[in-house]
């Protein structure tokens, strides 16, 4: 969150832009008073390292680099190009400032990449660009599980939209008004001056800088997919462990590959609303077999399980790492939404229970309603109904549907299976309380 905040005040600096260069340099004074702080600068390098860290991680972790869904693929791959990218900005501008003492103002910035080397500019709109898509990805994987994302999204989307254009559109008019400023001499003769730009051999050492950050990068991540080829084929050596589908639909993995990552790798259609972060709950699945095989859930699952009121044969998939045979069957549809992975009544979201069903009809009724007026069967049948509700009702069951003549109930649902199956059965049998004396044309059949 504190570098998608330095992005967002940074760009609606360079919408200043459309006011005025001046403007932008007023406004430039007080945010690098807040963001060059020294306990604000510490939290931002900070953030911005473990940033990049956990780019590798998620490189690392993910056991298929190949089978992505397109929303965290872009994430990912913005995300590992911001450094890059934005290396040659900073190191020319922060980094000039500390070490040459360049006074590194919006002027000196504007000179640099609209006046003297535009395709550096280029360069610097596209690395802004991508740094705020990827925040903008990054809170639409946390925003959308709250529920007042609905609401808000429209306005969400319209900001996301707006600010990096009018951003764009300041750094465009101001680099005009100093392109024009620039053919006086006697200006840039003033502000050059000002500014104390790094003269040639500065300039090669922050050339020189700038290739080995982008070498450190390099490095890193190759030094990230060696250290997941060795996993593969350490957990290779382990043997294939065999994930069962609904179907007999059957996955071989390796050891410590999640489930999810195992539908996605064979094309399984499988619901994730939050990415496999382990926050939505949407990728939820029930263990049929194997179970006992299991880890205990993480106490970051435990508490999304919690939340929407799972079983205890119910884990996420995306945090389950099977290291033997298990069968599985995912709860949710694919293309489930984010208020999937909130807490929903069990009748809503599904639940495996033995319980009695009673299924109650009128014997002959077909020959009877046969000869009746159209109202006389329906007074039958309402009566009937009646009757038949109060009985289940006070028997601890309840009415699930009524079908042509019939009602069916269920007993149980609430209660134990066998406490359930005693009060359906005594209801059946008929014992002097319910309707079953006063309707000897009614046929109960508990099933």
């Amino acid at each position: 969150m504190i570098l998608f905040s330095y992005v967002l005040t940074h760009f609606l600096n360079h919408a200043i832009g459309l006011i005025s260069l001046e403007a932008m340099e007023d406004w430039r004074h007080w945010f690098l008073r807040f963001w060059r702080a020294a306990p604000i600068a510490a939290v931002l390098y900070g953030a911005l390292a473990i940033h990049f860290l956990l780019a590798l991680w998620a490189v690392y972790q993910r056991r298929n680099l190949l089978r992505i869904p397109p929303a965290e693929a872009m994430q990912l791959i913005l995300g590992l190009s911001i450094v890059p990218l934005l290396a040659k900005h900073v190191l020319s501008t922060r980094g000039a400032n500390l070490v040459f003492d360049v006074t590194d103002s919006y002027t000196y910035v504007l000179l640099a990449l609209w006046h003297l080397n535009p395709a550096a500019g280029a360069q610097q709109a596209i690395a802004l660009v991508v740094a705020w898509i990827h925040g903008c990805f990054g809170l639409w994987f946390w925003l959308r599980l709250k529920p007042i994302y609905r609401a808000l999204a429209p306005l969400l989307f319209a900001v996301a939209l707006l600010v990096p254009v009018l951003a764009l559109l300041g750094f465009a008019a101001a680099g005009r008004e100093v392109a024009a400023l620039a053919q006086d001499p006697a200006w840039l003769r003033d502000v050059v001056a000002e500014i104390n730009p790094p003269d040639a051999e500065a300039a090669a050492r922050i050339g020189e800088l700038e290739d080995r950050v982008v070498w450190f990068f390099v490095a890193a991540l190759v030094v990230t997919l060696l250290a997941r080829l060795a996993r593969t084929l350490v957990d290779r050596s382990r043997g294939l462990v065999r994930l069962i589908y609904p179907g007999a639909r059957e996955v071989r993995i390796n050891p410590g590959m999640s489930v999810l990552e195992a539908s996605q790798m064979a094309g399984i259609p499988h619901a994730s609303v939050c990415g496999g972060r382990g926050r939505c709950s949407t990728c939820r699945i029930r263990i049929n077999r194997g179970i006992e095989t299991l880890p205990p859930p993480l106490p970051q699952e435990m508490a999304v399980l919690r939340r929407v009121d799972a079983p205890p044969n119910v884990r996420l998939a995306c945090q389950t790492r099977p290291q033997a045979q298990i069968s599985v069957t995912p709860l949710l549809p694919p293309g489930v939404g984010p208020r999937a992975g909130f807490a929903r009544p069990g009748h809503l979201q599904g639940q495996e229970k033995e319980i009695a069903v009673l299924f109650a009809d009128l014997r002959g009724f077909t020959a009877v309603s046969e000869r009746k007026l159209p109202y006389d069967v329906v007074f039958v049948l309402n009566r009937f109904f009646a009757a038949m509700g109060h009985a289940i009702e006070e028997a601890g069951g309840h009415i699930d549907k009524f079908i042509g003549d019939g009602v069916m109930a269920l007993f149980g649902d609430r209660e134990r299976r066998r406490a359930g199956c005693a009060r359906g059965n005594r209801r059946s049998q008929g014992d002097g309380r319910g309707p079953w004396r006063s309707q000897p044309d009614a046929d109960a059949r508990p099933r």
